[in-house]
């Protein structure tokens, strides 16, 4: 499942659907712990930052009413996501008896893009399985060796035995397919 919050998942969750909640909890969690650990959360602190994400959203999900025309589900969470890395960070520092670092406004739209880019990783790293198993192991190593892994296709001619005109194909191949997939993955 990919970063794409579908309406129903969230009307479950309000109705208190115990499983629609796991599966926000399953999807969601990678992206906190990946937006705290660019904000310098420690590894330690990352299960306390999901914790506080969920229990707020959690908590305004009785009143939260999503509008899509307000934009995507995730610069919301990114909102949240912002506040409790600053909350968590000034709670850190405060018991430690330092300066709190903090995390400025500013860090609001860098969490808004960070959450964006990790939803565009995410899909892609689910889209490239599916795409593996599209394509023929060949073409899709051709693909891997030079988009991937960034040999030039003359190398990868080389290491697979194939002509440099078919590595063109094959990567132009998968890189279309690939949207494509990313496309499903997002809908």
């Amino acid at each position: 499942m990919a970063y794409t919050t579908k309406k129903t998942l969230l009307q479950q969750i309000k109705s208190g659907n115990d499983g629609a909640w796991y599966e926000f909890y399953l999807v969601y969690t990678p992206l906190i712990k990946f937006c705290g650990r660019k904000c310098n959360i420690s590894e330690d602190d990352l299960e306390d930052l999901v914790q506080m994400v969920m229990l707020r959203f959690h908590k305004a999900q009785e009143s939260f009413c999503y509008d899509q025309s307000k934009g995507h589900f995730r610069s919301y969470l990114g909102r949240v996501i912002h506040s409790a890395i600053s909350e968590l960070k000034h709670s850190r520092v405060k018991n430690a008896g330092e300066l709190p670092e903090d995390v400025p406004d500013s860090q609001e739209d860098w969490v808004a893009k960070l959450t964006e880019d990790e939803w565009k990783n995410y899909l892609q790293e689910n889209a490239l399985p599916l795409l593996r198993q599209r394509v023929n192991p060949t073409t899709y190593m051709a693909f891997e060796l030079s988009v991937l892994h960034g040999q030039s296709p003359q190398e990868v001619a080389e290491v697979l035995d194939m002509d440099v005109a078919h590595v063109y194909n094959a990567k132009a191949r998968c890189q279309r397919m690939l949207q494509e997939i990313v496309q499903t993955l997002e809908g």
